[in-house]
């Protein structure tokens, strides 16, 4: 939860005084809202942040997780009744909610997380043998997905999936010089993903006239990923360390 707030609430408020001071029309009839921003809870208005919707549903998994520290047998229940929802919904055999909780809970799309957790509890037991076996499986699953596209986003989790598992399987046997700076975006990936959004929509909106959409879309990227570095090395990791100083991990007593 802290990892989610810190460095989230600075950017959507920040974001959220912009827009009130430079959007038209009354409050009210604005899309988002300040206690879905606040809160991340599924509204019927949205968080300032356009990529926010996520996070929302990342609570949503640590609500799940939850359930792990109290019966194992209860997460495992849990999350397979929920699976078995979604499926149904994706195949069309049951509606899926019209309240902004309820389509949050039946969005298809959560099924991508339970391909991420099948992968977690792969990378437990499969040998690492078998890994060049996972990533070709996992390349031409992608590949088949991408030919055979019908606008499903849920049907990208299985061969990302085995992808992200491909790659776990693969990192000890890679040289950590080789990756260090891989290890630093992706330490920083929070940050970029928060920050990319406003400073995307605030530089495409002053250079959309004055360039080549190629040219305005690659300043976009580069602006985008150096501002969410830069707030990740000077906002995040220290905010983060000095949050944790008064929140110490309990050490586990061996029984």
């Amino acid at each position: 939860m802290t990892r989610i707030f810190v460095p989230y609430l600075p950017v959507a408020f920040a974001w959220m005084a912009l827009l009130i001071v430079f959007q038209d029309g009354p409050i009210e009839e604005r899309a988002w809202g300040f206690w879905a921003t606040v809160t991340l809870l599924p509204m019927e208005k949205i968080s300032t942040l356009t990529v926010a919707w996520t996070l929302t549903y990342e609570l949503m998994f640590y609500a799940l997780f939850l359930l792990a520290f109290v019966s194992r047998r209860a997460f495992v229940m849990a999350s397979l009744a929920w699976a078995v929802l979604l499926l149904l919904v994706l195949l069309g055999q049951v509606d899926p909610g019209t309240s902004p909780a309820g389509f949050a809970a039946t969005n298809p799309i959560v099924l991508e997380f339970f391909c991420g957790v099948l992968a977690a509890w792969a990378f437990t037991r499969l040998d690492r043998e078998f890994r060049s076996w996972v990533l070709v499986f996992g390349m031409l699953s992608l590949l088949a997905v991408i030919m055979l596209w019908t606008g499903q986003r849920a049907i990208l989790g299985p061969p990302l999936a085995l992808l992200v598992l491909a790659g776990a399987m693969y990192h000890p046997a890679m040289k950590a010089g080789a990756l260090r700076f891989a290890v630093f975006l992706g330490a920083a990936s929070y940050a970029i993903y928060l920050v990319h959004s406003p400073v995307v929509s605030v530089t495409a909106e002053l250079l959309q006239s004055l360039g080549p959409r190629g040219l305005v879309f690659a300043i976009c990227v580069g602006l985008g990923t150096a501002l969410g570095a830069a707030y990740h090395v000077v906002f995040e990791r220290p905010a983060l360390r000095w949050v944790r100083r008064f929140a110490p991990m309990r050490r586990v007593q061996p029984s």
